[in-house]
């Protein structure tokens, strides 16, 4: 039985004007010690800027964006 497992998601606003910064991967990543989460951005000079989570730390990171957001 064949099975597939999607491990990159790429966001961005439009595919018409992708500008630097506009495109944002997040990556699901396996180098043997486990699995982790990246989010990864270019910035203006064109370095990739990388967070990594572990999968434990998501749930708890939605959290605190949920109650940055909801001060609104």
């Amino acid at each position: 039985m064949l099975m597939s497992t999607i491990t990159e998601i790429v966001m961005h606003d439009s595919e018409d004007k992708l500008m630097i910064g506009d495109i944002t991967e997040v990556k699901l990543v396996d180098e043997g010690g486990g699995r982790f989460v990246t989010v990864t951005q270019l910035d203006e000079n064109h370095n990739e800027l990388t967070l990594r989570f572990d999968p434990k730390e998501i749930q708890f990171l939605v959290e605190i964006v949920q109650m940055l957001l909801a001060q609104e």
